[in-house]
């Protein structure tokens, strides 16, 4: 029994005990105070080294964790806001089931090491693990920000380790990826990433590839967009080296598209590093295919190469060489260890005027030093040629900046100075130099100047600037003009105690003298400087200044005049006058009157005129008015009336803006207020509004309404009226102070249009322009003012476009436009081309083919995309272009009509434009050409028609062929021909457009002197630049005995016309022949009139031997053409050119006179006067006494005699020359 007892006592025992820890289990796990039981002991059992706070929820799961951290010595680890929700029951069939794993921050610090982290053997888990959901919203490395928002999920067997999904983001910049890892030797890995989105604003695109065992892994980089290019690289993350080898080639590489104010280049990277004992070796290449100026925004360098080894914590750099612009070369070494770089450098001819263009040439030679590192930074230069000497010591060591040496000098002008800065609270500094015989024209694109100077400032910058300077200007010359003065200026910032500075310079002086900053203090500048043009200036400038106060109570006034002032090639002002009375206090009077006659920049000189404005009052109640003539002589005139309220805040204007208005010659631009409008202005904020705005005298209307203060902005417009339709928008933003918008923080806009018709959109354009129709949209905004989001839908109905000068006749126009998230797409534009009937002399050719084609209107479509946004492929734009028999020109005249289709894009800063065009019909007539033209070898000046600075042309990507089809027309000049053919224009980058193919002229004929040549062959062949095909003419003159004609080959800028004849005959006879129709046997005096005039027409520059064998033929000694009347000498009046340059077959010959004569001795000749307009004509005797008397006798239409003195003006050497005609001689 005692047996028995105690056995069932004992299993009574054990089932407590068994019970006891099932229950405390099930307690610690299933319930929160379980859960805080448990926390306690794993920090206690951890050392110390886990801590972690706010734990909350089961052991079993979900369980949320405040913060978690792990101490060691060479490790710290922190995780916040930590959420697991996982499945521990899964353990018992040997997995690991976790929904979701989520930190909202995890900061890693790691001991720096030297020693490489020894590789892993085995990755192999005892369990699989499936993680459904890992977040980590930031993830930060030291003091390093690394990543944001990453996750991904993780599956694993055991073995195969498997991550998807995977997403991080970083700066704008996004990873998208995955990998597989085989947990057992060698640790085999496979694992490719996309990178997205902008670097430094700018589009980035990136391909990864990573292959291999973990220890050694094979990566591929290839670059799509932001940079081009592509690497190879071995890494090596257990070894000393990051890499074992690698090979990288970028290309198209611009500073200033990645760092706003760095210099534009186009570099290109070539690297090729390889194993080298325990490191890694090899050479790398930098060149930059557009170097420059560094003023000019270019990097000033060629190209730089060297040799790289790394090995353990060392990296040296050997055979650098630096090749800059003008021959200048940088050549020596360097080594990077223990985070500091030291060079050694030696400059060779180095040319400060190739780095800058306000510095003079040189060819300087010598050392340069330098050591970069964290702690010290100092750099050593000797530099020297035959002119030149630069010496300067430099260093930053601890908190302390120092310059100890400073020379620069030329013969005997001398720079010397030194100085330093202390980097402590109080910043405190101290400089001084001295300057002799100093002339900056020796060392910079400068006024030259003889200066003898000594300098000298000593203070320091923080918590306020206090700052104490001294200048001494002895015997000094500047711009060829005596320069002397002194000064000494104190500052105790907001105070200046002591001012006293006078300066001379030729007639200009300077001086100011007082003090400014508390009651009492007053400061007085004159200024005197009639005379600024040898430094540089126009014009000049006088006036006085008064200051007194302080800058919360300033009292102002003064007055400055200027005639004339400016900087030439920047912009000038002419008749400026500042008057202008200001104090501080509330009631202290306010007086403002400023003049100025002209405004203007480089660029436009006429930007302003008539400025003048005014103000009356004090500072709390006052009135202000203003009026300026803009540009395009639009007047703009404002009136303002307010107040200066300066009560216990920061001061505040308030008041009304009583009047403005923009009237011009445009009247649709014009517009007024229609009422007083409030407005207050602040440093922390202001509004205005809401104001009412109208056309005048158009009918629209708007209400404006905006306001801001240091946090937000809102403005809200409605306008509506019978050309404008209604428009509604409004726009709330977040703001850095009330004067500057927040670029980073969200901002919300919407605008709403409703127009009815569209009738006033084409007056804007051109004045040949009509337009009709209705629009209606709706435009959101999003997302921030550094990467703003837009939305919207747009639609056009019944829209119709007519350009007059054209006749372009485009209806029934559909448009439907659609944007989302800044992608905007042309879903449709479409026009139906009304057609006119085709001119009378195409609808005779081919009646059933013009009746077809001008049946039913035409067919323009377009459609396309662009993105709006400054981001990723802000730049590319296409528009797709279908032409059904589009009526580009719908004139009497000029009739064309096409069809095709093609691309036009916009690729960066490319623009492009393909596609196959083909002329369904075209008719062109020139008109007539009567008006008079100046001879070939006139050159007409106009004020301001010198060349402006050229600029770069656009770069093109153009594939554009032209199809003539088989009935286009041509007419004008006296050719009358069908012409056919193709042509093909294409462009890259800024080449000129080039043209390949050829036009030929079918069934033409060409009409001159009143002659029908037929066209036997016509054609213009198309090799290169548009404006200089090759020619292949040959036009005959049919049905005759002698069949002549002309023959033109060479090119359209130098043709060669030549005479040909079937059969052959000599050049008189062939000339003969096509201009008379029959022999010279037959040639009457009015047919040689008229085939002198061909001669010159027809053959130009080669008529003149032509026009011999006429004169031999007829036997005539003398044979002319001059302009004038019969009976006059032609002493005074310009001959004819027999040698011309042009084809002028429509001229008129009203008062030309064709003269023959026989001379009938060494001083009489006996001639013949005909007039080719009028029956007039007589027989002249001319008889030379002498060089200076000579006597001629008339009879016929004009019967006299006179006798003539001849007196010449003028020199020898002046004859010949070039004549140059100007506006008033051609008026």
């Amino acid at each position: 029994m005692q047996r028995r007892a105690l056995f069932f006592s004992t299993i009574f025992l054990l089932g407590g005990l068994v019970g006891s820890l099932i229950g405390g289990a099930a307690w610690l796990s299933s319930s929160e105070n379980g859960l805080q039981t448990v926390v306690q002991f794993i920090s206690k059992a951890s050392a110390g080294r886990l801590h972690i706070e706010q734990a909350s929820g089961r052991l079993l799961g979900p369980l949320d964790i405040a913060t978690l951290s792990w101490e060691t010595a060479d490790l710290q680890l922190r995780a916040e806001q930590i959420h697991l929700d996982w499945s521990p029951t899964a353990l018992l069939q040997s997995g690991l089931q976790i929904a979701e794993l989520s930190l909202g921050k995890l900061h890693i610090t790691s001991a720096p090491s030297t020693e490489p982290t020894p590789p892993p053997t085995s990755l192999l888990l005892p369990v699989a693990v499936n993680v459904k959901k890992l977040v980590i919203s930031r993830l930060e490395y030291g003091n390093t920000f690394v990543a944001e928002r990453i996750s991904g999920q993780l599956s694993s067997d055991g073995r195969q380790h498997h991550l998807s999904d995977f997403q991080i983001e970083t700066s704008g910049a996004s990873l998208h990826g995955e990998a597989t890892l085989d947990g057992a030797a060698p640790l085999p890995l496979n694992a490719s990433a996309e990178i997205t989105g902008l670097l430094e604003q700018h589009p980035l695109a990136l391909s990864l590839k990573a292959s291999g065992p973990l220890e050694r892994i094979a990566l591929a980089a290839i670059a799509h967009q932001g940079i081009e290019g592509q690497a190879q690289v071995e890494l090596t993350p257990f070894a000393p080296t990051a890499f074992a080898s690698a090979k990288i080639a970028l290309d198209n590489i611009d500073p200033a598209a990645w760092q706003d104010g760095a210099p534009s280049a186009r570099l290109s990277l070539r690297a090729d590093l390889g194993p080298a004992g325990k490191g890694v070796a090899g050479s790398f290449t930098v060149s930059n295919a557009l170097p420059g100026l560094i003023d000019r925004q270019r990097l000033p360098l060629n190209s730089l190469t060297g040799r790289l080894a790394w090995q353990d914590s060392t990296t040296r750099l050997e055979d650098l060489k630096a090749a800059l612009p003008g021959g200048s070369e940088l050549a020596g070494s360097g080594q990077w260890q223990n985070d500091g770089l030291e060079l050694d450098l030696n400059a060779r001819n180095l040319d400060l005027s190739k780095i800058h263009s306000s510095l003079r040439s040189t060819r300087l030679n010598g050392p340069i030093s330098a050591t970069l590192s964290t702690q010290q930074q100092a750099i050593k230069l000797d530099l020297k040629d035959s002119r030149f000497t630069v010496l300067a010591e430099a260093g930053l060591s601890g908190q302390r900046v120092s310059l100890p040496r400073l020379e620069i000098g030329s013969g005997q002008a001398r720079l010397s100075a030194k100085g330093e800065l202390s980097l402590d609270k109080a910043m405190a500094f101290s400089a001084e130099g001295e300057l002799s015989r100093f002339d900056p024209s020796q060392f910079a694109k400068a006024p030259a100047a003889l200066i003898n100077a000594r300098f000298s400032t000593q203070g320091k910058l923080s918590p306020r600037p206090i700052i104490d300077g001294r200048f001494e200007l002895l015997d000094s010359k500047m711009a060829g003009e005596p320069l002397a003065g002194r000064g000494q200026l104190s500052i105790d910032w907001p105070r200046i105690p002591q001012a006293d500075i006078q300066l001379t310079a030729g007639p200009n002086k300077l001086n100011a003298k007082g003090a400014f900053g508390r009651p009492g203090d007053k400061l007085r500048i004159d200024i005197e400087a009639p005379q600024l043009a040898p430094y540089g200036l126009e014009g000049g400038i006088t006036g006085h200044l008064n200051l007194a106060g302080s800058l919360e109570q300033l009292q102002f006034a003064g007055q400055v005049q200027a005639a004339k002032l400016g900087l030439p090639g920047v912009g000038r002002l002419s008749g400026l006058m500042l008057k202008a009375d200001i104090a501080g206090l509330p009631n202290s009077p306010l007086h403002l009157d400023l003049n100025i006659a002209q405004l203007g920049t480089s660029a436009q000189p006429d930007l302003l005129k008539a400025l003048h404005v005014v103000g009356e009052g004090s500072n709390q109640a006052h009135r202000l008015r203003g009026k300026v003539e803009l540009a395009g002589k639009t007047q703009l005139s404002l009136a303002l009336e307010g107040g200066l309220n300066q009560g216990d805040g920061p001061p505040t204007w308030q008041g009304r803006l009583l009047e403005a208005q923009l009237k011009g010659h445009d009247k649709t631009r014009n517009l007024k207020l229609n009422a007083a409008a409030p407005l207050k202005l602040a440093a922390q904020g202001w509004s205005f509004g809401p104001a009412e705005l109208a056309g005048d005298p158009l009918d629209w209307v708007a209400t404006l309404q905006a306001a801001a203060d240091s946090q937000h902005l809102n403005a809200s417009l409605r306008a509506k009226g019978t050309r404008v339709g209604l428009i509604e928008g409004q726009l709330k933003a977040g703001m850095q102070g009330a004067w500057s918008l927040d670029t980073l923080a969200p901002w919300q806009g919407s605008l709403k249009t409703e127009i009815a018709d569209l009738g006033w959109l084409a007056e804007l354009i051109n004045e040949q322009w009509k337009s009709a129709g209705s629009f209606n949209g709706e435009l959101k905004l999003s997302g921030t003012p550094a990467q703003p989001v837009s939305s919207g839908r747009f639609r056009g109905e019944k829209l119709a476009l007519r350009i007059l000068d054209s006749g372009l006749n485009l209806a029934n126009g559909e448009l439907s436009v659609n944007l989302d998230n800044n992608l905007l797409r042309i879903q449709q534009l479409s026009f139906d081309s009304l057609l006119q009937a085709a001119p009378r002399t195409l609808r005779l050719r081919d009646p059933e083919a013009m009746a077809a084609l001008t049946k039913k209107p035409g067919r323009l479509e377009i459609s396309g995309e662009m993105r709006v946004d400054r981001g990723e492929r802000g730049d590319n734009a296409f528009l797709d272009v279908r032409l059904d028999r589009l009526g580009v020109l719908q004139l009497a005249d000029q009739w064309v009509v096409l069809s095709g289709d093609g691309r036009l894009s916009l690729q960066g800063d490319t623009l492009g434009a393909k596609g196959k065009l083909t002329v369904d019909a075209g008719y062109w007539q020139l008109a007539p050409n009567t008006a008079p033209r100046l001879s070939d070898d006139v050159t007409i000046k106009r004020p301001g028609s010198e060349p402006g600075a050229s600029s770069l042309r656009p770069k093109l990507d153009l594939d554009i062929s032209t199809d003539l089809g088989r009935n286009f027309l041509f007419k004008g000049a006296g050719l009358s021909s069908r012409l056919a053919g193709d042509i093909r224009l294409r462009a890259s980058g800024r080449d000129l457009p080039r043209a390949t193919g050829s036009i030929r002229a079918r069934d033409g004929r060409f009409d001159a002197y009143g002659q029908q040549l037929t066209i036997e062959r016509g054609v213009l062949t198309f090799q290169g630049l548009l404006d200089n095909p090759a020619l292949d003419v040959r036009a005959v003159r049919k049905g005759l005995a002698v069949e002549a004609g002309v023959q033109i080959s060479g090119t359209a800028q130098r043709p060669i016309v030549r005479l040909v004849s079937d059969p052959d005959l000599p050049d008189a006879e062939k000339l003969t022949w096509l201009i008379l129709g029959h022999g010279p046997d037959q040639m009457s005096a009015g047919d040689a009139t008229v085939l002198l005039s061909a001669a010159g027409g027809l053959l130009g520059n080669d008529s003149g031997n032509l026009v011999q064998k006429l004169k031999s033929t007829f036997g005539f000694d003398e044979f002319g053409v001059r302009q004038g009347d019969i009976g006059g000498t032609g002493s005074r009046q310009p001959s004819s050119r027999v040698a011309g340059s042009s084809v002028d077959t429509t001229g008129s010959t009203g008062n030309q006179i064709l003269s023959v004569g026989k001379r009938l001795s060494s001083n009489a000749v006996l001639s013949y006067e005909q007039s080719l307009g009028k029956a007039e004509s007589i027989v002249k005797l001319t008889v030379s006494l002498t060089r200076q008397v000579s006597v001629i006798g008339r009879a016929g239409s004009d019967n006299a005699l006179d006798i003539f003195y001849t007196i010449t003006f003028g020199a020898q050497r002046d004859r010949g020359r070039r004549p140059v005609i100007t506006p008033e001689q051609t008026d």
